[in-house]
């Protein structure tokens, strides 16, 4: 007896689901969008399920794999909002492509000692994994495996590791450590595999890189009080650390548009009518990093806007007001965390961020003023402390 392909197909009325004994398949797409499907009891007579199977049920929340079952196809789970935690047997010698991608409560999986490879984004975007348990008998993680991962700290990797595909590890921002005992001469580690910020060959342990405070000849600035504002960054590095002080007046602001990057056009003749080209950058168009001192109290508007490359910011606790499009159309943020003395968020700040997808808010609610445009809307904010 098997479910067959498509059988419940969209069904908005399961909300719990016993699969009858004697079944052995779940085909494709069986459970596919019912999303008020919150638990399913899978007997031991079922051997396959089926890729898609359980795809987008954005409520369910348990789920038992029986011992017996191979394969975890691809997509199984994808998109399973409310899933925390799933036991798979010793028997899965496989997890498929995406099988658990965007499973964003998904805190903790331990694999089976019998699986050899991590499939291309099995676990990307998994914003709240934690706690990942790889078996020894690893050899191959792909391309986008644990992509965005953004709560793992650390990963152990087996000293049978092989390759470590592009961005496996990418977007993983709060990643400080990935050891391996293997011999580093037969690891194949893509590039890009890591996020560029932690920094090492392997080992991996992977260090946060130590940066120099940036020249203070690399900005201009105006004089407000005692201390400055930063107008223009002026500077080409990739990571910039803004010094405490420059020319002896401590750093309170960065200004409207300091770091903002403007496309340049030329114009050209063809067949009689000038047309616009690309032709390069007004400000640092490479910036990846930044960080700033405690005592900056205000972002100005715009004053990040178009730095598509910026992947890191840290805001110092000194912080109280994020101005309009402050980061504005900066592309590869991935997680912001606001500071608990941040008192507006204004309006488009984060916008056209188009991979955020988690900012962590130390504010009480209460405390803390966010314009309702003031990040994407497809992203995940928390609220720290709730309390006022």
């Amino acid at each position: 007896m098997i479910i067959k392909e498509d059988a419940y197909y969209g069904r908005e009325d399961l909300t719990d689901f016993i699969v009858p004994d004697g079944t052995t398949k779940i085909g494709i797409r069986a459970f596919a969008g019912c999303k008020n499907l919150k638990n399913v009891v899978i007997p031991t007579s079922v051997t396959a399920i089926g890729s898609h199977a359980f795809v987008e049920c954005v409520s369910l929340e348990t789920v038992t794999i029986p011992l017996g079952v191979s394969k975890i196809g691809a997509y199984t789970f994808f998109g399973c909002e409310s899933l925390m935690s799933i036991k798979l047997p010793a028997s899965i010698i496989e997890i498929g492509r995406n099988a658990f991608a965007s499973c964003t409560s998904l805190q903790e999986i331990i694999i089976p000692d019998n699986v050899t490879k991590i499939s291309e984004g099995a676990f990307s975007h998994c914003l709240s994994l934690e706690n990942i348990n790889l078996p020894h008998n690893i050899t191959d993680i792909e391309a986008h495996a644990f992509y965005v991962c953004v709560s793992i700290k650390s990963i152990s990797l087996s000293h049978r590791i092989k390759n470590i595909e592009t961005k496996a590890f990418a977007g993983c921002i709060n990643l400080e450590s990935a050891d391996t005992s293997g011999d580093k001469r037969l690891i194949k580690i893509a590039s890009d595999a890591f996020p560029r910020h932690t920094k090492g060959s392997l080992t991996i342990k992977t260090l946060l890189e130590k940066l120099l405070p940036a020249p203070e000849g690399d900005f201009d600035i105006l004089s407000i009080g005692d201390g400055c504002v930063i107008t223009k960054y002026t500077g080409m590095s990739k990571d910039v650390l803004i010094p405490d002080a420059i020319n002896g007046r401590p750093v309170v602001e960065i200004g409207a548009g300091a770091f903002e990057v403007t496309p340049t056009f030329k114009g050209i003749n063809k067949d009689g009518v000038i047309v616009y080209v690309p032709d390069g950058y007004i400000g640092n168009h490479k910036l990846e990093s930044i960080t700033m001192p405690s005592g900056i109290v205000k972002i100005g508007e715009n004053a990040f806007m178009q730095c598509e490359k910026l992947a890191y910011v840290n805001l110092p606790n000194s912080l109280a007001e994020i101005s309009g499009a402050a980061f504005s159309n900066c592309k590869s943020l991935i997680k912001i965390v606001i500071p608990r003395n941040v008192k507006s968020v204004c309006e488009n700040a984060f916008n056209g961020c188009d991979n955020l997808v988690l900012a962590d808010i130390f504010a009480a609610r209460d405390s803390i003023a966010v314009a309702n445009n003031a990040f994407p809307k497809q992203m995940k904010i928390n609220f720290i402390n709730k309390t006022g």
